[in-house]
């Protein structure tokens, strides 16, 4: 008697050990997360219980303070596209987040910094995100220069830093090298340039073009009124050791 209870027992324990078998199998199946373990089998140990057969949440990324490489210079040549001859600039900034080198072209070009802006690289729109909630654009706050631009000996196409999207004036920025100093805090540099920056609500390229014509062309255009406004600009003039001296003043 005890025998054939003990193989009632047994048989029992079977049907049941199968049953769970198909129920774990089913929840596998549709991807839910098992919490019991077959009885026959490894005892899970707490580190399997709260890795393993649990979940793990995922925390909430946080947008850490992007760290600069010190002791490096980029430089760059910087051309304002649609003008001729060409507005440029040729400058050298240390390792920056985005929203820094925007400030750096703002100065070095002669911008008042009054409308929106994007940089666009490799494909990519950098700017913004809460101003340029129109498109999708990564945050040029947390993207520094040294995540975007090659090391030293290899190349990289031209990107491109948009500045009023009235005007649409469309600079094309080209790296051209990466400098290493001694210096752990190096100081932006305005090498070189040429050409005033045109005036700003002008007109993009077009309203620029037709102003630097009235100024070299005033007899043709003595009852224009725009040449009373911009009796003072001078298309030709540029200073590249201005620029350094107010980037001097941002320590």
């Amino acid at each position: 008697i005890a025998m054939a209870q003990s193989k009632q027992r047994h048989r029992r324990l079977e049907a049941k050990r199968k049953r769970r078998q198909k129920r774990v199998a089913k929840r596998q199946e549709l991807g839910e997360t098992v919490l019991f373990f077959d009885a026959a089998g490894p005892r899970p140990g707490l580190a399997d219980l709260l890795f393993g057969g649990l979940p793990r949440r995922k925390s909430a990324k946080r947008q850490a303070k992007p760290k600069p490489k010190p002791a490096v210079l980029f430089q760059f040549r910087v051309t304002l596209e649609g003008t001729n001859p060409p507005v440029w600039r040729q400058i050298q900034v240390p390792d920056c987040t985005l929203l820094d080198l925007h400030h750096y072209i703002q100065t070095a070009m002669g911008w008042e910094n009054d409308h929106l802006h994007e940089f666009v690289f490799d494909g990519r729109c950098y700017g913004n995100p809460q101003m340029l909630d129109f498109r999708e654009v990564r945050d040029e706050e947390t993207t520094l220069l040294s995540d975007l631009l090659p090391p030293a000996g290899r190349k990289k196409p031209p990107f491109t830093y948009m500045y009023d999207f009235g005007d649409s004036w469309q600079h094309r920025l080209e790296f051209e090298q990466l400098i290493e100093t001694e210096d752990q805090r190096p100081a932006a540099k305005c090498l070189a340039g040429a050409r005033a920056c045109p005036p700003e609500d002008i007109g993009g390229v077009w309203g620029y073009a037709d102003l630097v014509e009235m100024i070299q062309n005033p007899d043709e255009y003595r009852d224009d009124e725009r040449l009373e406004c911009f009796e003072d600009y001078d298309p030709d003039a540029f200073d590249p050791e201005a620029v350094t001296a107010l980037w001097q003043k941002w320590k």
